[in-house]
């Protein structure tokens, strides 16, 4: 690399290490929403849209002939295939947010119906360490 092709030197620090802290704080959206992809659901158009922010940016530069083919210009295409997976996994997440809700409602009906139906055993201890039943006889100490 001769002195024609150095890179300009960063003048605004803030906005390099303010980028970066905001791209890793994505990366750990990214880790919960595939952790848990029904509770996050809404998180993954947010992800798809920051997603798709850097790939536009890369193209605008790169049309207009600013940013050479490479790294960041494949890498924004990565990122296009990434959004596009969101929006889809997004659209795919309410059939199974709508099936995870219909089993929800038969387990619940399940308990309810279990419960209905027990019957309590006379004499046996009961929460708090008594039992059911106290003896017919008028009670603990009388004979």
């Amino acid at each position: 690399m001769n002195s024609s092709q150095k890179l300009p030197r960063l003048t605004h620090l803030e906005f390099y290490y303010g980028f970066f802290g905001v791209a890793l704080t994505w990366q750990i959206v990214y880790f919960l929403i595939s952790k848990d992809p029904l509770r996050y659901r809404p998180m993954m158009l947010a992800g798809a849209l920051a997603k798709l922010s850097f790939f536009a940016a890369c193209m605008v530069l790169f049309y207009t002939g600013r940013l050479m083919p490479g790294g960041a210009l494949y890498g924004s295409l990565i990122d296009a295939g990434l959004a596009i997976v969101f929006v889809i996994s997004f659209a795919l997440g309410m059939d199974r947010r709508a099936e995870g809700q219909v089993q929800r409602r038969l387990v619940a009906t399940a308990l309810h119906a279990t419960h209905g139906e027990e019957r309590l055993v006379e004499n046996q201890p009961c929460e708090g360490g008594g039992t059911d039943r106290q003896p017919e006889d008028g009670g603990a100490g009388s004979r």
